[in-house]
């Protein structure tokens, strides 16, 4: 009797074990379901091109920043090639536990896999938005000698002159190259694309006279601007840019639809834990905020303008929504 007692007291105490155990596991799980006990080992930040530009700049930033708040390794990962697919098939391919991320702009995330026929992977489904932390406007910008020097002078002209102005970009499918694109169907207007191998290539043909007009931001372009070499003729945000308040913006000329701001976000993979999307993207915005983070954005011109991933994801569909139109109706694909 005894021996039976004290062999249901200790199945008892093991049952007790086991339902202890049980819900230990659970408690383990759902803590890192949440995010509770990450990172736990080293995140990886993707930058879809090589070493240098401003994606990297700010990988490289962040991921500073990151190792310092959560002391865990953040590392910057340089995947470029096939214009941002092979960052985000690196992305998407692996697995949604919160420790790869991917870092890139409208073109990256919008414009690129718009343009493939077949990008292997689907932006609607395969991204988990973080959140963007800055953008700016682009300018179009003319040679010196342009009869006129501004939208609407440029729209008249095209309008009398059909197929005789050119337009530089320093590629297909760039957020430029659409920008034109949707300008010339919302006016009614033809002009040429010229395609130049990089953006200093786009500058240095406006300079010279060879192209007519382009794109791109004033960071790029303000030492050209000052020099008298290159003339502003409209900026494409909904508002003026104060460093340049004398300069006019589409909307003024009789275009809101041209509202274009390039910026630079952050996605994970979707299915990716929430509680990581949240504790990620709270630091987005915390970085942005940081006063030598702001001296940086500012001495290139660029925008602290923080969105949380739900409002990153509105801008995504957006912004596929409007370009996907300008694309098809342009009939311009890539690959």
């Amino acid at each position: 009797m005894e021996r039976l007692a004290s062999g249901a007291l200790a199945g008892m105490a093991w049952t007790r074990r086991s339902v202890v155990g049980a819900m230990a596991a659970l408690a383990s799980g759902a803590a890192l379901a949440q995010g509770g006990n990450w990172p736990s080992r080293p995140v990886r930040f993707l930058v879809p091109a090589p070493p240098g530009g401003p994606a990297d700049l700010y990988a490289r930033l962040f991921a500073e920043h990151c190792a310092r708040t959560f002391n865990s390794p953040f590392v910057v990962e340089n995947r470029p090639g096939a214009t941002g697919s092979i960052a985000s098939q690196t992305l998407v391919r692996g697995p949604a536990d919160g420790y790869t991320f991917l870092i890139g702009s409208n073109s990256t995330f919008v414009v690129t896999p718009l343009l493939q026929k077949n990008p292997g992977y689907d932006p609607t489904r395969d991204y988990a938005p973080v959140g963007i932390f800055t953008s700016y406007p682009a300018l179009i910008l003319g040679r010196t000698n342009l009869p006129f020097r501004d939208l609407p002078g440029l729209i008249a002209h095209a309008k009398q002159n059909p197929g005789a102005l050119n337009f530089a970009t320093f590629g297909v499918g760039s957020v430029g190259h659409l920008t034109n694109e949707h300008l010339c169907q919302l006016a009614g207007i033809k002009v040429q694309h010229v395609n130049y191998p990089g953006t200093a290539a786009v500058l240095q043909a406006l300079a010279k006279g060879e192209a007519d007009y382009g794109a791109d931001s004033y960071g790029n372009s303000k030492p050209l601007i000052d020099a008298g070499r290159l003339v502003p003729i409209a900026v494409t945000g909904a508002k003026r840019d104060p460093r340049i308040p004398n300069l006019p913006t589409c909307a003024e000329a009789g275009f809101p639809q041209i509202d274009v701001r390039i910026w630079l976000g952050f996605v994970g993979v979707s299915g990716t834990p929430a509680a990581i999307i949240a504790r990620l993207s709270a630091e987005l915005v915390r970085f942005a905020e940081l006063p030598d983070v702001r001296q940086r954005l500012d001495s290139t011109f660029s925008d602290p303008q923080t969105e949380s991933p739900a409002e990153m994801g509105e801008r995504l569909a957006r912004e596929r929504r409007l370009w996907g139109d300008v694309i098809r109706d342009a009939k311009i694909v890539i690959g």
